[in-house]
């Protein structure tokens, strides 16, 4: 079971529904793990796979055969091959890491009002670049001092590269982001 932390508190139901709206219209669930743009080893919604504990031992989803597809490297770290996972894991991947996400973005709502819109747009920010990235990030001091929209828009974009090559996804994504960040009307 997934735990809730304090700051997702922080995060209203409307903006959780439309993070999970946009992410699941940006990320293509893929049930094989496949390298990413930037070659990082991903699967289901853009879940990036960190090590052979994608599941924790009590999750009802973990089976027992999934270590088993995992290889060692020689350099010592564990990577996936071939992994395969059901829908429900899947599922269950996308909405750990959108609780990471969304505690990261109620941190930030803690101290600085946000609307539904600009949680939901930095939530699937949040998602796709990390929190570390967004905890590290102009952008967050940025909205935490009430820059002005220019330059907000600015550090949105800022998230457009890949391994230092702009990448035309990220840069449609960004925008798409920050468009709902700044849209005033309840979506």
């Amino acid at each position: 079971m997934m735990q809730t932390s304090q700051a997702t508190i922080y995060i209203s139901d409307k903006a959780r529904a439309k993070a999970i709206s946009f992410i699941r219209a940006a990320e293509d669930v893929k049930l094989k793990a496949y390298p990413d743009s930037g070659g990082v080893l991903t699967i289901g919604y853009g879940h990036v796979i960190h090590d052979v504990d994608i599941l924790p031992p009590s999750s009802p989803l973990n089976c027992a055969a999934m270590p088993d597809r995992f290889l060692q490297t020689a350099a010592g770290q564990r990577m996936a091959a071939n992994l395969v996972i059901t829908p429900a894991i899947a599922e269950y991947l996308l909405q750990t890491d959108l609780a990471l996400a969304a505690g990261a973005v109620g941190e930030l709502s803690k101290t600085v009002h946000l609307n539904s819109n600009q949680q939901a747009a930095l939530i699937a920010l949040v998602f796709n670049i990390g929190v570390s990235a967004f905890n590290g990030s102009t952008l967050i001091k940025k909205i935490k001092l009430n820059r002005p929209i220019a330059e907000i828009e600015h550090e949105f974009l800022r998230w457009r590269f890949d391994n230092g090559k702009e990448n035309a996804g990220l840069l449609s994504r960004r925008k798409a982001e920050f468009t709902l960040y700044v849209c005033a009307r309840d979506l």
